[in-house]
């Protein structure tokens, strides 16, 4: 299935200026589209008489751009929940539901302004030669926080996909159900309030020596060496308490708490048997019973350092997703059943 959709007039759930005495207003207020695919295939590999074999997958992605707030002059509009600083928006050429908030000064020359604490940024970059991105240091030798709200991540995915193998071998079955997830971001808030609180693996370097950009990952994650600048770059400094209860936890910039939400589950495997041998009519009264012991969510392959990335603050049902924060993760279960057939 392919599909090309054009939505004008879409209602939103738009927030409001606390000045204004009320917190939400409900718009016809947005013009986007959706282009997406949706794939999916099963094939028969082998068949015997003893033996089958069953392989499907499915394929999916969608993507979504928005268009207009329907004000000209209006380029983001926050259309869900805000946690900690981080809100969910719907802006001008971007997928709907994308994350704002604050990050680190760093190099933007896409930006024709880049000024933080009345440092022109982007000019100390160029006069060191500083590639676009590079962190910014202070005299201190700690990052410098920037005030200003950008998009920080986007909790849509790349694609979906899954694939499914089955092995029948005379009465025995075995299935499994693989499921893939690729792209999007996951706010980490748990990690953020673990650094506040102190109880973070990450906290225990506290009366360590470091230096921001030789041996340091922001937030844990990504490579601890990265390009810096400024008047700080290469100072040795001392992480303590102050670091992980302010600038450099939940009460500092939240880009660095950003993590890709990408993964593999094995979300089902599945053994069965099916009895039909002439002893379960003559004692049963039944022409067959089916066996099957089945295990959901085993393993799990990703790169978050949380517990989960397929998880939910706000519930599946609304705009505002891609947050973290001490959400219970997906529960491993395991199903004995019985099947009487007569």
């Amino acid at each position: 299935t392919y599909y090309n959709t054009q939505t004008r007039d879409g209602i939103v759930t738009a927030v409001l200026p606390p000045s204004t005495g009320f917190g939400f207003e409900t718009r016809n207020a947005v013009s986007m589209r959706n282009i997406g695919l949706e794939l999916q295939g099963n094939v028969r590999v082998f068949q015997s008489r003893d033996w089958q074999i069953d392989l499907g997958g499915n394929y999916a992605f969608n993507r979504n751009r928005v268009q207009s707030l329907g004000d000209p002059a209006v380029q983001t509009l926050g259309v869900g929940s805000s946690f900690g600083g981080r809100t969910t928006n719907a802006v001008v050429g971007e997928q709907l539901g994308v994350i704002r908030g604050t990050d680190f000064a760093r190099c933007r020359f896409g930006e024709a302004t880049n000024t933080v604490g009345g440092v022109d940024i982007n000019a100390a970059c160029r006069a060191a030669g500083a590639p676009d991105g590079a962190l910014y240091i202070g005299a201190n030798g700690f990052p410098v926080a920037d005030p200003t709200e950008r998009t920080i991540g986007d909790p849509n995915p790349n694609y979906f996909a899954g694939v499914r193998t089955g092995v029948t071998f005379r009465r025995l079955s075995f299935n499994t159900f693989w499921d893939i997830r690729n792209g999007g971001t996951i706010q980490n808030m748990t990690k953020a309030s673990m650094y506040n609180y102190g109880t973070h693996r990450d906290t225990e370097i506290r009366g360590s020596t470091v230096t921001f950009g030789q041996d340091y990952r922001l937030g844990g994650v990504g490579p601890a060496q990265f390009p810096v600048v400024g008047p700080g770059a290469g100072r040795a400094v001392t992480i303590g308490e102050g670091w992980f209860a302010g600038t450099g936890g939940i009460g500092g910039p939240v880009a660095p708490f950003q993590e890709s939400a990408s993964f593999v589950r094995l979300r089902e495997i599945s053994v069965g048997m099916n009895l039909n041998q002439p002893w379960v009519s003559r004692r049963l009264g039944l022409s067959s019973v089916d066996l099957r012991l089945t295990g959901n969510n085993i393993a799990l392959w990703t790169d978050y350092t949380g517990f989960d990335p397929e998880t939910s603050l706000s519930g599946g049902a609304v705009i505002t997703q891609g947050f973290d924060w001490f959400n219970a993760p997906n529960a491993r279960r395991f199903v004995l059943s019985v099947g009487l057939n007569r």
